[in-house]
């Protein structure tokens, strides 16, 4: 599934979990900070990498998005493994020199490490946003939460089943 369908069904489920009452599995999470649900991992690149090295790393890590960073003061934009897949199998033309800054979305949301799972997930919809950045009490990227995760998340909840952590990520 492409990430803007995975924005799509998000914008979905939190509809339902709006106009419901949320199934007893899942109600403590969203009340709970994204720091208590997700991991603090990230995998940040600068933005002269190129696109292939990007996917190797991002593949060899399991790891779905990338932050783009000049210095640790700026947050430029996020990468996502599909976007480059995707890219990479339309291109007609040579994609070596190709650096993540052209692929990236700068379309991000930046949350706190104190926002609620609930939080986060409204304002990633209300902002269209692929993916939200969530940065420590000095402002510093800690990691980040896509549609995708939130929603493997609730589904593996439900079910009954052990929440697994799914934006697992490393320092790249």
């Amino acid at each position: 599934m492409h990430l803007s369908e995975w924005s799509e069904r998000l914008k979905f489920i939190q509809v339902g979990l709006e106009g419901k009452s949320v199934d007893k599995s899942i109600a403590p999470f969203l009340d709970q900070s994204v720091c208590d649900v997700f991991p603090r991992n990230l995998v940040i690149l600068a933005p002269t990498v190129k696109a292939t090295e990007a996917l190797r790393q991002l593949e060899e890590e399991h790891v779905d998005f990338a932050l783009i960073q000049e210095s640790r003061d700026t947050i430029l934009g996020v990468l996502d493994r599909d976007s480059i897949e995707c890219f990479l199998e339309a291109s007609t033309r040579p994609v070596s020199d190709l650096v993540v800054a052209s692929l990236m979305s700068r379309n991000v949301c930046i949350e706190p490490d104190s926002a609620t799972l609930r939080e986060v997930m409204e304002r990633m919809t209300l902002g269209s946003c692929p993916c939200t950045v969530i940065v420590d009490r000095v402002g510093q990227p800690v990691f980040i939460v896509s549609p995708k995760a939130i929603i493997e998340f609730i589904e593996v909840t439900e079910s009954g089943e052990e929440p697994e952590v799914y934006a697992h990520a490393a320092l790249g």
